[in-house]
């Protein structure tokens, strides 16, 4: 499946949404052969396939009904880890729409216990940070001292100017 949509990924085209979920659930397997294939073939799909498409697709898996058990946890994390890996591509109009929607989940799992899902969490808002820049601002403010420090320092490895500095 994976190498079908990295070479043809034309034939996917009209099941993204099914591929997707297909993909999403396997992230409940605990077996992590399972669960690192199905996110590399995600990426396929998000590298190959219209971004926008893509980027509405994935949106309902970031809803708070996934927050119930540690299964949907699981489809949240990989969620996210596709959401990274997308949001350099989504157009800026598309995106800044989008995060009235995306915004609860990402405060909910940036309080999350599991280590894994607070830094797929941060990597998320610093992409989204790079294409709405000061747009992000209010609700950067929503994050709490220790969570801002991190997004600042990952917002500064990539060379951007910071957000929320003094002028």
């Amino acid at each position: 499946m994976r190498a079908l949509i990295k070479y043809q990924p034309d034939h996917v085209l009209n099941y993204i949404d099914t591929v997707v979920d297909k993909l999403l659930k396997c992230s409940r397997n605990s077996a992590y052969e399972v669960v690192h294939t199905a996110e590399r073939a995600l990426e396929n799909i998000v590298s190959n396939l219209d971004p926008a498409r893509c980027f509405q697709t994935l949106i309902p898996y970031l809803n708070r009904s996934h927050f119930e058990d540690e299964n949907s946890l699981s489809i949240v994390l990989s969620a996210l880890r596709t959401l990274v890996k997308l949001v350099g591509r989504v157009p800026a109009s598309d995106l800044s729409a989008s995060l009235s929607s995306i915004m609860p989940c990402i405060f909910q799992t940036v309080k999350q216990s599991s280590v894994d899902m607070r830094k797929a969490t941060v990597f998320v808002i610093v992409e989204i940070y790079c294409v709405l820049r000061e747009a992000m601002a209010p609700y950067l403010l929503q994050l709490n001292p220790t969570q801002l420090k991190l997004v600042t320092i990952y917002i500064e490895r990539k060379g951007l100017p910071l957000p929320l500095q003094e002028k």
